[in-house]
């Protein structure tokens, strides 16, 4: 399978994957994040879960979830990643910055703010970045609900 990928200043624009995940390689390094579409069993009650569009939204294909309080997931190469939040600050134009680590990746989570969705939730955008310790990076756009 040949990857398209253009460099950019320590980020490397992702290609998908028949439209299910998303992969990115730089030298022997490689992250393949996948959409889901069942919550791991820690995640119960509210919660944030992402997509990469809204139309993969309205499906129920999801690529991120946290408990809304300290704990996230992602699946790649077809296993949960589990990472905890080590810092939570709020950015500018009122979004809200979380950093998170597990296993050999840091992910940063910037999240805009959010429009009502029902009576405990409410609609969100933002952009997820991964990094594999050693420089591998991807940088997702996403569409997604946060609530109980």
């Amino acid at each position: 399978m040949k990857l398209i990928y253009t460099r950019l200043p320590m980020l490397i624009a992702v290609g998908f994957i028949a439209a299910v995940g998303i992969q990115c390689m730089e030298g022997e390094k490689r992250i393949v994040m996948q959409s889901f579409k069942t919550f791991p069993t820690e995640i119960d009650g509210c919660s944030c879960y992402f997509s990469q569009s809204k139309e993969a939204f309205k499906k129920k294909e999801y690529f991120y979830v946290s408990n809304l309080m300290d704990t996230a997931f992602i699946k790649a190469d077809g296993k949960w990643i589990r990472f905890v939040r080590t810092e939570s600050k709020k950015g500018e134009n009122k979004t809200m910055i979380e950093k998170f680590s597990g296993q050999d990746m840091e992910m940063t989570l910037v999240t805009n703010a959010g429009t009502i969705n029902g009576d405990e939730t409410q609609l969100h955008s933002g952009s997820l970045t991964l990094e594999v310790k050693g420089g591998s990076k991807i940088k997702k756009e996403f569409y997604g609900e946060c609530g109980c």
